[in-house]
């Protein structure tokens, strides 16, 4: 397999006919900070928002995703792994959504997809 693939690409190659496509609409709340990592979320198109919620209530937004992007939490591989800010789509999207235990059976098993992710997460996880 080519060295070069991306993890996006090597991901879409693995589970886009495995996978449910969901059509989500805007403002709809993909998980919370701090919930237990169920999914890897793969943006096929529209924009989500990656934020934390501050102590007072006040909503940061750290990145805003769109099409051809990723959520992966970096500690996805710990025990009962938690997400570290929330995600929040922002216009209607669609998303692959790839359950933790199989995403970390696919890395586990395939040469490729490992060195991908450790590639992606040094340089883009935020």
């Amino acid at each position: 397999m080519d060295k070069n693939i991306s993890l996006y690409s090597l991901i879409l190659q693995n589970f886009i006919d495995k996978e449910t496509i969901q059509k989500i609409k805007p403002d709809t709340i993909l998980f919370q900070e701090d919930e237990n990592v169920q999914h890897v979320y793969i943006i096929l198109s529209g924009s989500v928002s990656v934020g934390r919620v501050h102590m007072k209530g006040k909503e940061f937004i750290l990145k805003i995703l769109n099409g051809e992007e990723m959520i992966i939490e970096y500690e996805l591989f710990k025990h009962a792994p938690r997400y570290h800010f929330s995600a929040k789509t922002l216009s209607d999207c669609e998303i692959l959504m790839i359950k933790r235990e199989q995403f970390e059976e696919f890395v586990f098993n395939d040469k490729s997809a490992m060195n991908a992710l450790v590639n992606w997460l040094s340089t883009r996880y935020l």
